[in-house]
């Protein structure tokens, strides 16, 4: 007849493995700072100059926004064709935009996306130039939609998103846009820590061959 043994070892096992994966544990992100980012509440968070609400080519859900702006007065930073909207942030955070556009043609002849982040009215170049406040600029249409991501260090407790946009032969689109905290990088281990992963996989280890031989017992 076997002998029942309890495996008392394991919480030991248990003990020894989270000790070890404590030191490689990372920051999460944090939550979702802009407000209807998908533009599925249509007209609600965003402030639109030349843009609107549109069914088609959803990156998601069933609407996007729309560029109807023509001309490079468009790309002016403060009087053109501006979406924005303003979330609260924490100055020398880093923060992450990501957000995905696409046109109806691949023509280039005249087409422009900027994405600016500031902290109050935003600065740039206009038509063709990304400066100031321009974290990211395209002349180059596609019918695929197409994500792009920049991180920001914010310097205030308000940081201002804003996208300009201009298509004088074809239509643009962005949607699924996104601004997070940045997750902050797993840490390398000290030596310290070293030794308490080392001692956590002992533990593990020898819980686990202590448990092995209880159950060979007969």
């Amino acid at each position: 007849m076997e002998r029942s043994v309890t495996p008392r070892s394991l919480p030991a096992i248990f003990a020894g493995l989270a000790l070890s994966a404590s030191a490689f544990t990372a920051a999460a992100a944090g939550p979702e700072l802009l407000a209807n980012g998908g533009f599925e509440n249509i007209q609600s968070s965003w402030s639109v100059s030349s843009w609107s609400y549109t069914d088609f080519f959803p990156y998601k859900g069933n609407y996007s926004l729309l560029n109807d702006c023509a001309f490079a007065a468009c790309l002016n930073p403060t009087m053109g064709a501006q979406a924005s909207q303003e979330v609260a942030t924490v100055a020398g955070q880093t923060y992450r935009l990501s957000f995905y556009y696409r046109t109806t043609s691949t023509s280039n002849s005249p087409f422009e996306l900027q994405a600016l982040i500031s902290n109050g009215t935003p600065i740039g170049g206009g038509a063709g130039t990304c400066s100031g406040s321009c974290v990211f600029q395209t002349e180059t249409g596609t019918t695929t939609w197409t994500q792009v991501t920049r991180t920001y260090v914010a310097t205030s407790s308000t940081t201002r998103i804003t996208f300009l946009g201009r298509n004088d032969l074809q239509y643009l689109y962005i949607d699924d846009v996104s601004f997070t905290l940045e997750p902050a990088p797993a840490t390398v281990p000290t030596l310290t820590e070293w030794a308490m992963i080392l001692m956590g996989m002992a533990l593990a280890g020898a819980a686990a061959l202590t448990l092995n031989r209880r159950r060979q017992v007969r």
